[in-house]
């Protein structure tokens, strides 16, 4: 009883983890599809977020700063993680 007392533990921990990127992530750019970032691990929503945050923090141009084009997150996802469906599946 008491290891899988502390086996969800650990589940709640990494859930409230995960959450807070989440929330860090929508933070940053509120657009981004909520299905896709539960998709991913822990490690892939902080590598997402660190994108986001140099990016956001490249926009220095007027140009940039008016630009209508937005990154599709699946695509910048497949970039970075390789295909959604295998990061899924390796979870």
């Amino acid at each position: 009883l008491t290891a899988r007392l502390k086996d969800l533990t650990e589940k709640i921990k990494e859930a409230d983890e995960k959450i807070m990127l989440m929330a860090e992530i929508l933070a940053i750019d509120n657009q981004v599809d909520r299905e896709f970032l539960k998709s991913l691990s822990k490690e892939q929503l902080e590598k997402y977020r660190a994108d986001l945050e140099r990016r956001s923090k490249a926009k220095t141009t007027e140009k940039s700063f008016n630009s209508e084009e937005k990154p599709d997150p699946f695509e910048l996802a497949e970039k970075y993680f390789g295909p959604v469906e295998e990061v899924i599946r390796n979870g």
